[in-house]
């Protein structure tokens, strides 16, 4: 198991052989409603008090990249209330792939931390290049047809950025070969059916919101499609048992 070390924040865990570790870690470190995203907020003022430069970084993934936290003004700037977001300089290998199925909004290019079930479709073990990262927004390029789509981190986003964006892209593609036939025809449609395990609903459709899903041992899945629709996907012994929409 990896670990992912933030600097004064101590060490979060995530399951880097992709989503069938990260299911059981996930429901280990409870989301909690102390913003993991809004301590990450501190520690960068703390940076930014010390340096105007990088004393801030952390691994994205297994994969080699590191983010490493560049102001984007001078220290006075930040230390005054400036509201630019702050940048992620990304060193090291940006090309990735998808570690799910996205949903984009294929028209406008856009996806969204709270995860909407929109109309576009990218399916997992999709190679993609992470453009920029910033603390709205990631942008990434998908390689075989060079379009570009924003990611954006919505007020709802639970976990450090570089933890939540490292369940979305890796270094190597997720292993579906033991996967059951349910979940292979969820995961190419980017649907979910009855039958299909929890590993395949979020192979297909990605992860539930966790401000709303806390754990992923629960039996009912909360996930939207856009901010006005919402269903549930409920579970029994591992397995979708229905969905209410």
């Amino acid at each position: 198991m990896e670990q992912l070390n933030l600097m004064g924040q101590g060490r979060w865990q995530h399951g880097g052989e992709g989503i069938k570790g990260a299911v059981k870690d996930a429901t280990e470190r409870q989301f909690s409603t102390k913003s993991r995203r809004g301590a990450v907020g501190a520690g960068l003022v703390f940076s930014l008090a010390m340096s105007s430069r990088t004393s801030l970084r952390s691994v994205f993934s297994s994969w080699s990249a590191l983010l490493a936290l560049l102001s984007l003004g001078a220290l006075g700037g930040a230390l005054s209330g400036c509201s630019s977001p702050t940048a992620y300089v990304i060193e090291g290998d940006t090309m990735v792939y998808t570690l799910t199925n996205l949903h984009p909004d294929e028209r406008r290019g856009l996806a969204y931390s709270l995860n909407y079930q929109q109309d576009g479709l990218i399916p997992v073990c999709t190679q993609v290049n992470i453009d920029s990262v910033n603390q709205q927004e990631l942008r990434f390029t998908v390689s075989g047809t060079g379009r570009q789509y924003r990611y954006m981190f919505t007020r709802h986003l639970r976990d450090a950025i570089d933890m939540h964006m490292s369940r979305y892209f890796g270094p190597n593609c997720p292993d579906l070969t033991a996967l059951s036939e349910a979940d292979r025809v969820g995961i190419q449609q980017g649907q979910v059916f009855q039958g299909m395990s929890k590993q395949g609903v979020i192979l297909a459709i990605g992860y539930p919101p966790e401000h709303q899903t806390p754990s992923l041992e629960a039996d009912q899945w909360s996930y939207w499609r856009n901010s006005h629709s919402r269903f549930q996907v409920y579970f029994v012994g591992g397995l979708v048992s229905g969905i209410q929409q």
